[in-house]
């Protein structure tokens, strides 16, 4: 809950509780991490895309460099690209979609101009800009 002490200032409280200490420690620490992580973006502005866009758009880019070498190399750098993927893969796995629909889309995504930024939106299900 909020609680406003003055106009200026509104602070949060949460109570953290679990069934051992250890419990409430983890639970603390996350709600830490969670908190500051809102605070930098915040403080400073800018965020990392999510959802799996990174690692589709890092995925491509190998799969170019990839095209431009041959042999062993080829392999290794695809094998890289496939590698990366398995992130947006699971996301797609937790979120109860079908991985391999949601890959080839998002590869479609990402070739297309401004889909950079696609990736997935585990709450709706959809693909969006992350």
């Amino acid at each position: 809950p909020a609680y406003h002490i003055n106009s200026d200032i509104l602070a949060t409280f949460f109570l953290v509780r679990g069934g051992t200490e250890h419990v409430v420690d983890e639970a603390e620490r996350a709600v830490h991490d969670a908190v500051s992580v809102v605070s930098v973006a915040v403080e400073d502005g800018k965020i990392v895309a999510g959802g799996g866009a990174p690692e589709i758009e890092a995925a491509k880019g190998l799969r170019e460099y990839a095209g431009t070498v041959s042999g062993r190399e080829a392999l290794a750098i695809n094998a890289f690209a496939d590698a990366i993927e398995v992130i947006p893969r699971t996301l797609a796995e937790n979120a109860g979609l079908d991985p391999i629909d949601i890959l080839v889309q998002l590869r479609a995504d990402h070739e297309k101009k401004g889909g950079k930024d696609i990736g997935i939106d585990v709450i709706s299900g959809e693909r969006a800009n992350s």
